[in-house]
């Protein structure tokens, strides 16, 4: 069975112990690079990314077969 998984929730929720390098780089902290470590992407580490665009994060979402929705596909 695929559960469908609506990316717009992360909008209401708050994730204040999740430290991205993109949050870590918008309080001023030194990084010798913000990209993600999970994927060979040159694309920083947002909470967007790493809960719905990462490689990473696709394949997991696949073997708990949860489909992740794009906005695009939403409407």
């Amino acid at each position: 069975m695929k559960v469908k998984f609506d990316g717009r929730i992360f909008g209401t929720w708050n994730f204040p112990l999740l430290s991205t390098r993109e949050l870590l780089r918008r309080k001023s902290m030194e990084l010798p690079y913000y990209n993600c470590v999970l994927c060979n992407n040159l694309v920083e580490e947002s909470l967007v990314h790493l809960l719905l665009h990462c490689p990473f994060a696709t394949g997991c979402w696949n073997c708990l077969s949860v489909e992740v929705l794009h906005q695009s596909d939403i409407y």
